[in-house]
């Protein structure tokens, strides 16, 4: 993480004029507190960032619910750089789409999840022989928000001593970025 800085800082020291600027894409996953403080950052950086979307998703397996949000950003190379340090500060996936990804790869899609769908995913893909290229991949490393699904009918006291042993079950959140 420190050499990231310092290449940002380097970078920082090159004097560019804002034509200049190269523009890349950015998805950042994580819980709706990290996000907060990204979408916060970019909205203070409006001139140099833009944000495209903001998602909270919420995914429901047959006993837990899993909730994250997930933004798409748009901005300057430096700025967009400083916001994907800051999410893997703080635990969060990003993926950044550049240029050269744009320009050479076709049929490009982004992919947000729990790891564990992820992986059937590329299982899947593999089973059925389809052509896709993983061009980039992060994961979370914090906790995304898990609780019980609310179609089972609990005592309060039993789901209020379960829950917070699924805030504590450790939801890994993968972000790739797929060439098809």
């Amino acid at each position: 993480m420190i050499e990231d800085r310092i290449q940002i800082l380097r970078r920082a020291a090159k004097v560019s004029s804002r034509e200049n600027n190269e523009h890349v894409w950015c998805v950042i996953a994580g819980n709706e507190k990290l996000v907060d403080d990204i979408a916060y950052k970019a909205i203070t950086a409006k001139d140099r960032v833009q944000i495209l979307f903001r998602e909270s998703i919420k995914i429901l397996d047959k006993y837990t619910s899993k909730r994250f949000d997930c933004i798409m950003l748009k901005g300057e190379t430096l700025k967009i750089s400083e916001l994907r340090n800051r999410c893997n500060e703080k635990g969060g996936a990003s993926v950044e789409i550049t240029n050269v990804h744009i320009n050479e790869m076709p049929n490009l899609l982004v992919i947000v999840g729990p790891e564990e769908s992820m992986k059937s995913f590329n299982g899947e893909t593999n089973r059925q022989n389809a052509k896709i290229n993983i061009l980039a991949e992060d994961h979370t490393s914090s906790f995304i928000k898990a609780e019980l699904n609310t179609r089972f009918k609990l005592p309060s006291f039993l789901r209020n001593t379960v829950t917070p042993i699924l805030d504590m079950s450790d939801v890994v959140l993968s972000a790739i970025l797929v060439s098809v």
